[in-house]
């Protein structure tokens, strides 16, 4: 009895910790920004400076098409209100590849 009653208020503190540090629209856009402008190692210059520009212009399209879902304990990004492409939890957003993000803002 003792044990669950420890495991279902650690549950408690847990499902309050995580929706107290549930990252917001914000904080999804820039993570999704942020992973679209990654450079990689074999980039020229040329893809860095389109890489860099191309951030903008992804930044305005996530301003008209994301929508971010608060589930209580998580949060859930979507463009056009059917493809995830970002997952947040514990102030923190993990977001799918950058062919992914392209895919669904295609």
């Amino acid at each position: 009895m003792k044990k669950a009653i420890v495991f279902f208020a650690f549950l408690f503190l847990l499902m309050i910790l995580c929706m107290v540090t549930c990252p917001d629209r914000n904080a999804h856009q820039s993570a999704i920004v942020a992973k679209w402008s990654q450079v990689e190692d074999g980039e020229n210059g040329w893809q860095k400076l389109g890489s860099a520009i191309g951030s903008g212009f992804i930044s305005l399209a996530l301003d008209a098409r994301l929508d971010v879902q608060d589930c209580i304990v998580l949060s859930l990004g979507q463009i056009d209100g059917d493809k995830i492409v970002s997952v947040g939890i514990f102030k923190h957003v993990f977001v799918v590849s950058r062919e992914k993000i392209d895919e669904a803002l295609k």
